[in-house]
């Protein structure tokens, strides 16, 4: 776990110390802790093959079995982010899923070769927006192994009804889901947000080079 009010009490000195001021609000500091937990997770995800990019995503790693709601039909978790591994639970053995193109969906399920059938063991898949589809249509159980979105942080303040500042709320406040090891992460990119280049590292130049901050602060 990273507590979300040390990274606001590092960002808000080191805006002090490096710029006149100008530090986050509390409301743009919720917003700015969000999107780079968004672009954190995106870099991970970028470089899943690393050893060390799913070690830091590990906190986000679900594994569960889904029943049908109808036949060939799943509903997908709400949480749900990206596919790890997904098979149909066939005599208690996996057969694993395919899941080809959406382009390419309709010419797999008519095809003779590459077509659904439990007796070649060929199972196809879709994963639309809220559900997980399946060829051969079954009420078989689903095996999903998955990346879950990150939970949203929130530093929680009250106002001093006297001075009218806004106080530090340690009891609503929701800290980040993320390993100690992260911490310098989040500090650079809510550093980089305001135009502070902290440290050259892989991840703000795989930031720079993407152009993920204008994006994501101009959605």
């Amino acid at each position: 776990m990273i507590e979300v009010q040390k990274i606001f009490l590092v960002v808000q000195d080191l805006m002090r110390k490096d710029l006149a001021g100008g530090y986050a609000s509390n409301d743009e500091f919720n917003r700015q802790i969000n999107l780079s937990q968004n672009i954190l997770y995106n870099y991970c995800y970028d470089h899943i093959n690393e050893s060390w990019a799913r070690e830091s995503l590990i906190g986000f790693h679900v594994s569960t079995t889904l029943s049908a709601s109808t036949s060939g039909v799943y509903t997908k978790p709400g949480d749900y982010r990206d596919k790890q591994d997904l098979a149909l639970i066939v005599d208690g053995a996996q057969i694993p899923v395919h899941i080809p193109r959406r382009d390419e969906l309709a010419m797999t399920l008519s095809s003779p070769v590459r077509g659904p059938s439990l007796a070649r063991e060929v199972v196809v898949g879709e994963i639309a927006d809220t559900a997980i589809n399946i060829w051969p249509q079954t009420s078989n159980q689903l095996f999903l192994r998955y990346y879950k979105n990150p939970p949203d942080a929130v530093r929680a303040v009250t106002i001093d009804s006297d001075t009218q500042y806004e106080v530090y709320n340690a009891a609503g406040t929701t800290n980040l889901d993320w390993d100690q090891g992260n911490f310098k992460d989040f500090v650079d990119l809510m550093m980089l947000m305001k135009g502070v280049i902290l440290r050259d590292s892989s991840l703000v130049a795989w930031v720079q080079q993407k152009g993920v901050i204008t994006q994501q602060l101009t959605q």
